[in-house]
């Protein structure tokens, strides 16, 4: 199981924060195009994300506050032919609760994956991710992910609580 802590903000668009995220020091990693299927489990999370080709069913627990919560959750990778399996038998055993479709511009500092996500239907949204590494027991995850959210001015942003999929019910 992984750990990190999260928090989500709306952004009318990226023009803003982007001279936030270049104050930082970091590049752009990478552009995701990401198709996430949501299905029906209780209180826990199930989606299966289709990213540039690549398949993960991703399993994660974290409670619905505006504040910066800490997820657990575990990933694993198949190849596209294989989630198509999946997604079968998933579809056979739970109902898909949504479905949501973004491009993800992603950043990288230190243990921190920051997200701009441009979400059909929805809008702008900016995700930070600072993931806990077991390697670096000492280290603290919580400054990193304080500094970034001050290093990119979010205080002044709408917190969003919820799950892009809550977000597409809603």
């Amino acid at each position: 199981m992984k750990k990190n802590l999260e928090i989500k903000v709306a952004l009318e668009d990226f023009s803003g924060i982007l001279r936030n995220i270049a104050s930082l020091g970091v590049n752009e990693a990478g552009i995701l195009y990401q198709v996430d299927k949501y299905f029906l489990i209780g209180k826990k999370r199930l989606k299966l994300r289709d990213v540039n080709g690549e398949s993960q069913l991703i399993y994660y627990s974290r409670p619905d506050t505006q504040e910066p919560k800490l997820s657990q959750y575990y990933v694993f990778t198949f190849t596209n032919k294989q989630g198509i399996v999946i997604e079968k038998i998933l579809s056979m055993l739970f109902t898909v609760r949504a479905i949501v479709s973004k491009k993800r511009i992603l950043y990288l500092y230190k243990h921190t994956r920051i997200h701009l996500d441009e979400v059909e239907n929805l809008g702008n949204f900016l995700e930070l991710e600072t993931v806990f590494d077991r390697k670096d027991p000492q280290y603290d995850f919580y400054h990193e992910h304080n500094i970034v959210i001050n290093t990119l001015g979010l205080p002044r942003y709408k917190k969003i609580k919820s799950s892009y999929s809550d977000l597409i019910l809603e």
